[in-house]
């Protein structure tokens, strides 16, 4: 189980990594509030064709959310559009170092601090060493 886990993971990040490239060239066709209006149409078509092929789509779990937490699909949005501003300006290895750098730090402060019902997890001296190794890269990559 652990194995399709650590593959989830992989392929959900090399996901990401196509759609930034994808995003990001579209955006220079189109601009990137269109390009991101057209990636969040086509996430939201796909979710919903699945969730419906699959009968998994149920509109009473949504009341049980803290309001708090609806607050992903805006996080979600900014992320795209900010991505598909940087890709163009900066390339596809520094935008994704940079997602990598914000993402590191964010989930650092939730799991320090416990935020979101998180578990606490203390940073540690590998843990910072490591934020601070994707800093290095990226510095590395833009030089």
């Amino acid at each position: 189980m652990a194995v399709l886990i650590y593959l989830l993971g992989a392929f959900g990040g090399a996901a990401s990594g196509l759609q930034t490239a994808v995003n990001g060239r579209l955006g220079t066709l189109v601009g990137a509030l269109n390009a991101a209006v057209i990636s969040t149409t086509a996430a939201l078509v796909s979710l919903l064709v699945y969730s419906l092929l699959t009968r998994q789509l149920d509109f009473g779990q949504w009341s049980k959310a803290p309001v708090v937490l609806l607050t992903g699909g805006i996080l979600g949005a900014f992320f795209v559009t900010s991505v598909i501003y940087v890709v163009p300006r900066l390339g596809v290895v520094a935008a994704v170092l940079l997602i990598i750098l914000g993402q590191l730090i964010v989930a650092t402060l939730t799991d320090q601090f416990g935020l979101f019902g998180n578990p606490h997890i203390d940073l540690s001296p590998a843990r910072g060493l490591g934020i601070g190794l994707v800093i290095v890269g990226f510095m590395l990559a833009r030089a």
